[in-house]
């Protein structure tokens, strides 16, 4: 067993305290307002009320920043106490942060709508990315996460209006749309997104290429991949739902992550946004072209 050092004690018991403090605070909140809770309007709907309550109560106290997943996990025992108690450790220890915590809670919700949506669309999404990483390694999202990677091939592009005018009604707002990428995000889920990919050939090689869009630093980042690999197409199993997956999914693993890809990495463990990291670090074999120096030739 490794012995934890005196000094990590001590900061962990000043962070216990510190969190005790701000519950503290919140049973002070309850116990003022319990008659507000069980009033004959809201008996039958107590736990939304308290939810309510709860998050209102927050909006007017600023949390530290380490701590901010406290609120939407209180919440979330409402929801789905299971995901809730498994993410527990990692959160205490800083190892999920936010964004990643609503989508193991709401991720599963999200994917059912998309994957219903393409269904009526008329075609079937793959596993890309990172989701397919969670699928191989983690079974299930990462736990540094916030979107799910649903890939495309462009003759499924046409369909994607379709697509569109689905996952509005569902509730999502179309966030970013390029020939390459279609990027949704749920109303009540500001933080979460689902991207879809669109896997393109390469005119001038049997490959093809999905490219991204960084708008921060105005670049395209272009991952290329063997036309082989999206020949065939297996089903598996997903969070209990049916999905695809590429038949040589471990290739393209190794060609979007490396080697390593089944050993988290500093880079992927990160809590900064995707643009602001060293995007080389996470995917060792992209390409990294400025777009003004990009010639129009090169991809379509």
């Amino acid at each position: 067993m490794v012995k934890t050092s005196y000094s990590k004690k001590i900061a962990f018991s000043d962070n216990l305290l510190e969190i005790s403090s701000h519950l503290g605070n919140f049973y002070n909140f309850l116990k003022n307002k319990k008659r507000s809770f069980m009033t004959k309007d809201n008996k039958g709907d107590l736990s939304n009320h308290m939810a309510y309550k709860f998050l209102h109560y927050i909006k007017r106290h600023e949390w530290p920043w380490r701590y901010r997943w406290i609120p939407i996990f209180f919440v979330g025992l409402f929801y789905n106490p299971v995901v809730c108690f498994k993410c527990l450790w990692p959160l205490i220890r800083g190892e999920m942060f936010k964004p990643a915590f609503r989508l193991q809670l709401f991720g599963r919700e999200m994917l059912k709508d998309a994957l219903e949506a393409c269904k009526t669309a008329g075609f079937a999404p793959f596993l890309a990315y990172g989701t397919l990483l969670g699928y191989y390694r983690d079974h299930g999202f990462i736990k540094t996460d916030n979107d799910i990677d649903l890939g495309l091939l462009e003759k499924d592009a046409d369909k994607l209006p379709a697509l569109t005018a689905e996952m509005i009604k569902k509730g999502y707002i179309v966030l970013k749309r390029t020939p390459t990428e279609l990027l949704f995000r749920k109303k009540k889920h500001h933080k979460l997104l689902i991207e879809f990919c669109i896997y393109c050939p390469h005119k001038n090689t049997s490959n093809v290429y999905h490219c991204i869009h960084s708008e921060e630093k105005d670049e395209l980042n272009i991952h290329v991949y063997p036309e082989n690999i999206f020949n065939k197409l297996e089903k598996a199993r997903f969070l209990n739902f049916n999905v695809l997956i590429p038949e040589n999914a471990e290739a393209y693993l190794v060609l979007t992550y490396g080697e390593g890809w089944k050993i988290p990495t500093p880079a992927q463990e990160a809590k900064t946004s995707y643009f602001k990291q060293d995007l080389k670090k996470i995917y060792p074999n992209m390409i990294i072209i400025a777009k003004k120096k990009l010639n129009n030739n090169d991809f379509h």
